[in-house]
């Protein structure tokens, strides 16, 4: 049968392909190896297998093997990808060089996904948050959001939700969200507007405890919004909001934060600031809140004050 010949043929040919442009990348990688690359170096090498070191904690090995079992992984079809830019499009990418780009892409997977394994442990202990996760088209540009959404308000129809982007570059997180204090504004004592955007940049260790102050702050700004729709008058700091009393005398809701807490990881307390700093004699322990909580506990302090 012809067509069957013909199929055959053609089946032959690209097999002959795919095997003279994977050696193609090989031999490739193998002479970029000889480039300087910060944080690359060569710990094996043999005719058809090369294992690279990436820093101190991180190895891969890239190998050629025969097509009798199917690769399962995706680095070998990335690794081709890199080398069509590399080669034949002559992308931007081209000064970094092809060996470097690869291992800032393994790299970038690897401390991706501990990022990811922290917003997941967060919204897991915070009912809540939400995980949002955003396609950048990018291989070494991850991007997720924590996104808070409170109960619509009875009053008022105000804002039902809060945004904390998390922005990871190869190894650098970016935190930027909505609702966090401004600083200058709560050195000039103003209650009003102080609810901005903010952006920083923070290493993996501190990433918990930075966005479970920018979430706490958004619950705070939350509340501030309905204290002040009822006509309180009442001010609020980093994670604290406080109501005006009688004789100088404050009532305050405070927030207190900790990514080792099991049970919720956001605590809430009510304190009575007299002026004297006798703090710890006058403040109860409210618990690990939902929302719900939180706005009717808001609305008792509403009427205590009143």
């Amino acid at each position: 049968n012809d067509n069957e010949c013909i199929k055959d043929t053609h089946s032959m040919l690209r097999e002959i392909h795919q095997s003279i442009f994977e050696e193609q990348v090989f031999d490739m990688v193998n002479r970029e190896t000889f480039n300087p690359s910060p944080g690359v170096n060569i710990t094996g090498m043999r005719e058809d297998f090369l294992q690279l070191g990436i820093g101190q904690e991180t190895s891969i090995c890239l190998s050629l093997e025969s097509r009798g079992k199917p690769n399962p992984f995706s680095l070998e079809i990335y690794l081709e990808y890199i080398f069509h830019e590399s080669t034949l499009v002559r992308t931007k990418e081209r000064g970094h060089g092809l060996l470097g780009h690869f291992c800032m892409t393994i790299s970038h997977r690897i401390f991706s996904s501990k990022v990811l394994s922290v917003l997941e442990c967060l919204v897991d202990r915070v009912p809540y948050l939400h995980l949002l996760s955003h396609p950048t088209w990018y291989s070494r540009t991850s991007s997720w959001s924590l996104l808070l959404k409170v109960p619509q308000s009875i009053l008022h129809s105000g804002r039902l939700q809060f945004h904390t982007k998390v922005l990871v570059n190869d190894d650098q997180i970016s935190v930027s969200g909505e609702g966090a204090p401004n600083i200058i504004g709560s050195f000039r004592g103003s209650s009003m507007d102080i609810c901005t955007m903010n952006s920083y940049g923070c290493d993996l260790e501190d990433l918990p405890m930075i966005l479970l102050q920018q979430v706490a702050s958004q619950v705070i700004c939350w509340l501030h919004e309905e204290a002040l729709e009822v006509g309180m008058k009442v001010n609020k700091d980093f994670l604290c909001m406080y109501f005006e009393l009688d004789q100088g005398d404050a009532l305050g809701l405070v927030a207190h934060v900790d990514p080792d807490d099991m049970q919720g990881c956001i605590s809430w307390w009510v304190v009575m600031d007299n002026g004297e700093e006798k703090l710890s004699a006058n403040r109860r322990f409210l618990g690990h809140l939902s929302l719900e909580a939180l706005y009717s506990t808001l609305m008792d302090l509403v009427s205590f004050c009143s």
